[in-house]
């Protein structure tokens, strides 16, 4: 079986990993993504495929993509030309029925416009006695924070590709809790990198 850990074939790459950490959190998210392109459950295969497609047309997954061992990134390759333009065709994005769901277990009214719900305490907390396990939990604090944090409309989509690259991972997020483990550094590393630069920016104003 391949390992979760992403690939590395050069010292070149490795320097990178270094100097980027988050280009190597999504080097890791398309390595898993060669795996789960052939899973047994036909229904996590597509969405793998769909999401495969959406990260593949952005330069960042087109970068990460290079890093990859040359098994999965030969797997990933007939979706590197993909159109860009057909990225919100082919990403498996968390529905509105969905958000509202999440969004619900924060215990924020759902008529109240509050852009940090998924930093409260009963997401974090998941006492949800019908479902408490360790994978739902990790779906669920991942999802709220990519819903939440990475909507269209959040301040972190004006400063690079990364708001859009993790959004376009919800959908098999959604469905495999090992991907939404995989994710979830990336997201936590993205936005505490994001809210220094913007203190930084701040003061240099």
């Amino acid at each position: 079986s391949q390992s979760n850990e992403p690939y590395v074939d050069s010292e070149a790459h490795m320097k990178v990993y270094f100097d980027n950490p988050l280009l190597a959190i999504k080097t890791k998210i398309l390595s898993m993504l060669g795996q789960f392109l052939q899973s047994d459950c036909a229904e996590t295969s597509l969405i793998a495929m769909k999401t495969a497609k959406a990260l593949l047309a952005t330069s960042d997954g087109k970068r990460s993509w290079k890093s990859l061992d040359d098994d999965v990134k030969g797997m990933l390759n007939p979706f590197v030309n993909a159109n860009e333009s057909s990225l919100k065709k082919e990403a498996v994005l968390i529905s509105n029925r969905s958000l509202l769901r999440l969004k619900d277990k924060s215990g924020v009214p759902l008529d109240i416009d509050d852009d940090t719900w998924c930093w409260k305490e009963a997401i974090w907390t998941f006492r949800d006695r019908d479902n408490s396990s360790c994978n739902s939990w990790i779906q669920l604090v991942v999802c709220s924070i990519i819903s939440c944090c990475y909507s269209k409309d959040s301040t972190y989509n004006q400063e690079d590709e990364s708001p859009g690259f993790f959004r376009m991972c919800a959908g098999l997020c959604a469905k495999e809790a090992s991907f939404a483990a995989c994710i979830f550094p990336g997201v936590i590393y993205h936005l505490l990198d994001s809210e220094d630069r913007y203190h930084v920016n701040g003061k240099s104003d």
